[in-house]
C-alpha cells in the first residue's frame, strides 16, 4: 500500500498525567488494535485520536469536556488510496459502562471538508466477541475560522456528545464512512466518558445439576468521587415470575448510594430439567450525573445431564509459548469410574485443528472398550514449526459409550508459536567505512542485531525478523551513523550473511534520529549502490535497480517513532515509504550498500549540508521458506 503525507511537523503540549487533576469520568488512552492502515506519518496513526497531545484542558485537568484543540493539529489520516469505510478497532483497557463519546474535529487550514462525517459506532465486552453495532452518527466538519483552537465540535447541527447509552464494553469499533467530500481522509480526537454508578451486564450460572438451587450475589456501587452520589430506584422482581430465576431477601428500595458505597443483590438459579439453558432479563431502574435510567442484567443458566463415569483429563491445557524447533507433550487420561455398572466403548480418537503441529503417533485399536476402573493415556505432542506462527487452538476427541449414555469428551488446546518470520535470514554480521568516532551508539552491528535490540518493536510480537518491524526515534538511539571525513568520502556498509542464500528481498529502515541536520534522518542514506558476491575474494557484483541503471534511491524516514520499513524511495509519490530492495533469488553471502555520491542531497537527504551517512536497521530475507515439518506422539493403556 503506497502511502501519503502532507510533512508538516507540528509542535503540541503533552499533560503528564501524574500533574494533573483528571475529570473522573474520562477513560484515559484507549489503545488502538493492529489492522487499521499504516499513518500516512509517524505520529498520525489512530492512537492519536485518544492522546492529550495538541489538546489544551481547562482547569479540570487531564480528560476535561470543554478542552481545545490546536488548529492545525493533523490527528489520524487514513492513507490515500485507501478505500472507505476504514474501521479502527479501541480497546479501553476494562470494561465499563459507557456514557459518552465527546468528538473535536481538526480544523487545519484548506482541510475542513477533509475531516470524516458519518461515523459507524459498535461495541463488544470481550475480544472473541463480535461487535454490536450501537448507532451511525453525523460528525461536525472543520469550523469556517481556519487554525483556530477550537473546542469540542461532536455532532453535526446539534454539537451534543454521542450517546453510548450505558452499554457495557471494553472494544469499541468506529467505522469512518465517509468524509465531507475533501480531498484527503482525517479523523479526529475523541474522548471515552462512563458512569459511576456500575450493575452488571450479565449473570451466569453454567454447569448446575438439575433441581440443585446455586446463589449468586451482585455487586451494584457507585463508583465515583466523593460527593458524587446515585443510588437504585427499584429491581422489578416480577420479571423473573415463571423462570428458574428468583431473587433471595431483596433490598429495600429506593436506596441512595454514596461514593464508595455498594448493594448486593442475591439472585437463585433453580433449573428443573436436566441439559437445559435458561435465560430471563431483570430489569434495573438507578440515577446518577445524567439523570434516571434502566438497565438489564441479562441472567443465563444450564443445567448438566446426570453425571457418567467415564471422563477425559484435563479437560485444557496450554502449552505455553513455544520456541520453533521445540516439541512439547502431555498424557490426556482416558478413564471410566469403577463403580460404573457397565463398560464404556471409545471408538473415535482424534485431533482436531491445529495443522500438522499436534499428532497422536498411533491410536489404540478401535473400538476401545474401558472396564469398570480402566485407564488409557494418550500421549499428545505439540511441534512448533514456522508454518504454524501464532496462537495455536485445537482439541483432542474422544466419544465415549456405556450403554446408557453416549457423548464426546474433548481437552482443548491453545500455544503461541513463536519464532522467525520463515525467510528471515538471522545472525547476519555487519561492518561499515566508518562510525560515528568509534562511539558503540553508532556501530553497524545495530543494523542487524536480533538478540537485546534496542528500539525494535516486532509485529506481531511473537515473529523474529517481521517485516512489519516499528522502530523507535532517538539521537542516541543505537543505529548506524557515519563518522565526519574531510575530505568527504563514500560511506558504506557491508552484511555477511554468514552463508550463501538464495536471496529474495533486502528490507531498509532508514536512519531514524529526529529533528533538522546532520543529526537528524536528513542524514539516512538515499542514493546507493547494492553490491553482492558469494565469497569473500570475489569481486562485487552491482544490483541491477528494476527501472534499469545501478543507483537505488533510498526512501526518508519520518524522524519519529514507531517507523515502518522505508524501503525504496518511489519519485511519482515523493512522501511515502516503497518496496524493497529485490534480488530475485540471487545467490550471495555478502552484500554491501554504499553511498553513490558524496554530495549532500545525494548520497544522504541534505545531511545538513555534510556527507555523514546512516541506517537505522537492515533485514535480509531468502526467496523461499523452508519446507514444513511433521511431529508424532504415542498412547498406552493401563488396567
Amino acid at each position: 500500500m503506497k502511502l501519503r503525507c502532507l510533512g508538516i511537523l507540528l509542535v503540541g503540549l503533552i499533560l503528564a498525567h501524574g500533574a494533573r487533576a483528571r475529570d473522573w469520568t474520562y477513560i484515559p488512552s484507549p489503545q488502538a488494535l493492529p489492522g487499521f492502515p499504516p499513518p500516512a506519518w509517524s505520529g498520525y496513526g489512530p492512537n492519536n485520536s485518544t492522546s492529550a497531545l495538541y489538546m489544551t484542558e481547562s482547569a479540570v485537568g487531564l480528560g476535561s469536556r470543554d478542552a481545545t484543540i490546536a488548529g492545525q493539529a493533523a490527528i489520524c489520516y487514513v492513507p490515500d488510496g485507501s478505500a472507505l469505510p476504514a474501521a479502527v478497532e479501541y480497546d479501553l483497557g476494562g470494561v465499563y459502562n459507557l456514557y459518552e463519546l465527546y468528538y473535536w474535529t481538526p480544523n487545519y487550514q484548506g482541510y475542513q471538508t477533509s475531516v470524516m462525517k458519518n461515523v459507524e459506532i459498535a461495541y463488544k465486552v470481550n475480544a472473541g466477541d463480535s461487535y454490536t453495532v450501537l448507532k451511525t452518527v453525523t460528525m461536525a466538519k472543520g469550523a469556517a475560522a481556519p487554525d483556530v483552537e477550537v473546542g469540542p465540535t461532536n455532532q453535526d447541527g446539534t454539537g451534543d456528545p454521542v450517546d453510548l447509552e450505558n452499554v457495557q464494553a471494553r472494544y469499541l469499533r468506529l467505522t469512518y464512512l465517509d468524509n465531507w467530500g475533501g480531498p484527503y481522509h482525517e479523523a479526529g480526537k475523541f474522548r471515552v466518558y462512563k458512569g459511576f454508578i456500575s450493575i452488571p451486564e450479565t449473570a451466569d450460572f453454567s454447569g448446575v445439576q438439575a433441581g440443585q438451587p446455586l446463589d449468586q450475589v451482585l455487586t451494584l456501587a457507585n463508583y465515583g468521587p466523593a460527593g458524587k452520589t446515585g443510588g437504585i430506584q427499584s429491581i422489578d422482581a416480577s420479571a423473573l415470575d415463571g423462570t428458574a430465576f428468583s431473587l433471595v431477601n431483596p433490598p429495600s428500595l429506593p436506596a441512595s448510594l454514596n461514593s464508595g458505597q455498594s448493594l448486593a443483590l442475591t439472585i437463585r438459579f433453580n433449573g428443573a430439567d436436566p441439559n437445559t439453558p435458561y435465560t430471563a432479563d431483570l430489569p434495573i431502574e438507578y440515577t446518577d450525573q445524567y439523570g434516571t435510567h434502566l438497565a438489564t442484567v441479562h441472567l443465563t443458566g444450564q443445567t448438566e445431564d446426570t453425571p457418567v463415569g467415564f471422563a477425559l483429563t484435563p479437560a485444557t491445557h496450554d502449552f505455553g509459548t513455544v520456541q520453533v524447533g521445540q516439541t512439547q507433550s502431555i498424557l490426556i487420561e482416558l478413564s471410566h469410574d469403577e463403580n460404573a455398572a457397565a463398560a464404556a466403548t471409545v471408538d473415535r480418537i482424534e485431533i482436531i485443528g491445529g495443522g500438522q503441529l499436534l499428532t497422536i503417533s498411533a491410536k489404540p485399536g478401535l473400538p476401545l472398550v474401558l472396564d469398570p476402573g480402566e485407564i488409557a493415556e494418550v500421549e499428545v505432542q505439540l511441534h512448533a514449526h514456522v508454518s504454524g506462527l501464532g496462537p495455536l487452538a485445537a482439541s483432542l476427541e474422544a466419544d465415549f459409550d456405556d450403554g446408557v449414555d453416549a457423548r464426546t469428551l474433548s481437552c482443548d488446546f491453545t500455544a503461541l508459536i513463536a519464532g522467525s518470520e520463515p525467510t528471515f535470514i538471522p545472525n547476519v554480521a555487519a561492518t561499515a567505512s566508518t562510525y560515528y568516532y568509534e562511539t558503540e551508539n553508532y556501530h553497524p552491528k545495530w543494523l542487524v542485531e536480533t538478540e537485546g535490540e534496542v528500539g525494535v518493536t516486532e509485529v506481531p510480537a511473537y515473529v523474529l525478523g517481521s517485516k512489519q518491524m516499528l522502530h523507535s526515534s532517538a539521537i542516541y538511539l543505537a543505529q548506524w551513523y557515519s563518522t565526519y571525513l574531510d575530505p568527504w568520502e563514500i560511506q558504506w556498509v557491508e552484511f555477511d550473511l554468514q552463508q550463501v542464500y538464495s536471496l529474495g528481498q533486502m528490507w531498509v529502515w532508514n536512519l531514524n534520529f529526529p529533528g533538522t541536520g546532520y543529526f537528524s534522518a536528513e542524514s539516512g542514506m538515499k542514493d546507493v549502490h547494492v553490491l553482492y558476491k558469494t565469497a569473500v575474494d570475489d569481486a562485487w557484483s552491482t544490483l541491477t535497480a528494476s527501472g534499469g541503471g545501478d543507483v537505488f534511491t533510498l526512501a526518508k524516514a519520518a524522524g519519529a517513532d514507531d517507523q515502518p520499513a522505508t524501503n525504496l524511495h518511489d519519485p511519482d509519490l515523493p512522501d511515502t515509504w516503497g518496496d524493497p530492495v529485490a534480488f530475485g533469488g540471487l545467490q550471495a553471502r555478502y552484500v554491501r550498500i554504499q553511498q553513490a555520491s558524496v554530495a549532500p542531497g545525494e548520497g544522504n537527504w541534505g545531511g545538513g549540508g555534510y556527507s555523514y551517512a546512516g541506517l537505522a536497521h537492515v533485514r535480509f530475507y531468502q526467496s523461499a521458506p523452508p519446507p514444513n515439518a511433521v511431529g508424532t506422539g504415542a498412547w498406552a493403556i493401563y488396567r
